[in-house]
Formats: C-alpha cells, sequence, structure tokens
C-alpha cells in the first residue's frame, strides 16, 4: 500500500513487484505499473498475492543509517503510543484537509477527543489519531469511536477524514473503518 512515514513512501525505492494472479499466472509490474500513490497501490484492488519485490537503495554508511534510525524512533517513542495496542494511524492524511485545518491527530485534538472511550477502545492522550485498546476493546468500541470522529470532524471541518484502518468484512472484503455500518443491538 505505499506505506511509509515522514512525508516518504517504500515506492521510492521500488524497482519491480512480481505477482501471481487468480488463475496462477505470474505477473511481473515495473513501479509505474504498481500504481503507486498515498496509502494505495494496484495491489489493493486485485486478487493477486505479491511473491517478490526488487528495490534499489542509495548506499550509505551503517552509522549513518544507524543515527538516523534511532533519531525516528525517538521521535515516534515521544508522539504515539508504542507500548498500547493499537492499529497504528487510524485516518490517512488529506492533502487537502492538511492545507485547510491540519492534520488528522491536531484536528481531532482540537475538537476534543483525546482520552474519549467507547467501551474498551479510547482515543490515545498520546497522540489522537490513534485509537488504543485498554484492555478490552471489541472491533464494535473502535469502529464507534471512528464513526463518531469521521463525524465530528465533517461537522465542524467539512472534510471527510479517510481510515487508513482496514476492516475484514463477513464476506472477506477488505473495506475502510469508517465505511462500516454497524448495527445497534
Amino acid at each position: 500500500m505505499n506505506g511509509g512515514s515522514q512525508r516518504k513512501g517504500i515506492a521510492a525505492n521500488v524497482c519491480e513487484v512480481r505477482s501471481v494472479g487468480g488463475s496462477g499466472h505470474t505477473i511481473s509490474r515495473d513501479v509505474d505499473e504498481c500504481e503507486f500513490g498515498y496509502r494505495k497501490s494496484v495491489f489493493q484492488t486485485n486478487d493477486e498475492i505479491i511473491t517478490s519485490v526488487r528495490m534499489r537503495f542509495q548506499p550509505r554508511h551503517r552509522a549513518e543509517i544507524h543515527s538516523e534510525m534511532l533519531t525516528i524512533l525517538t521521535d515516534r517513542s515521544s508522539k504515539f503510543p508504542r507500548k498500547q495496542p493499537n492499529c497504528g494511524s487510524v485516518f490517512k492524511s488529506n492533502p487537502t484537509m492538511y492545507a485547510d485545518v491540519g492534520p488528522p491527530g491536531a484536528v481531532i485534538e482540537r475538537l476534543g477527543f483525546k482520552g474519549k472511550r467507547i467501551g474498551g477502545a479510547m482515543v490515545s492522550p498520546q497522540h489522537a489519531n490513534f485509537i488504543v485498546n485498554t484492555g478490552n476493546a471489541r472491533a464494535r468500541d473502535v469502529l464507534a469511536l471512528i464513526a463518531e470522529i469521521d463525524e465530528a470532524t465533517r461537522s465542524s471541518t467539512g472534510h471527510r477524514l479517510d481510515a487508513e484502518v482496514g476492516f475484514v468484512s463477513t464476506d472477506g472484503r477488505i473495506v475502510p473503518a469508517n465505511t462500516v455500518q454497524l448495527e445497534m443491538p
């Protein structure tokens, strides 16, 4: 899905991706054919299984790489709830929304959601774009928080949040978590 951090994605280093299609045939794509974008690729909408990736990296000294890794990890440890169970960033950073009102975490925080709980799910007091499991969260709890945050953001800013978190439906489809319709008991 072109995962990344710090406004960088893995696609910058990909040369070729090989996959196997539903009928068992092998497919080889160069980086352009993968249609990489922010948190997306062609592989999210087809039935192929990736079998290998050829990548190219710029040579660097080991000490330089190690130092950069430690800096990034220290920064992330101070910002993100790494010691609590969570699914990572809940909402994608939409460039238009970012320019208008800021990143999702800042918007969610301004709306007062830090520490908000539904069941065992809680918006992280450390970073508002993370929902943590306080010990007994159910999928329903997380989905309800996502829906409430999405609706409040839309009402307040006019922008719709797009979930980075996927939900596996009962028929095996992966859908954005904010599109799941909860049935009330």
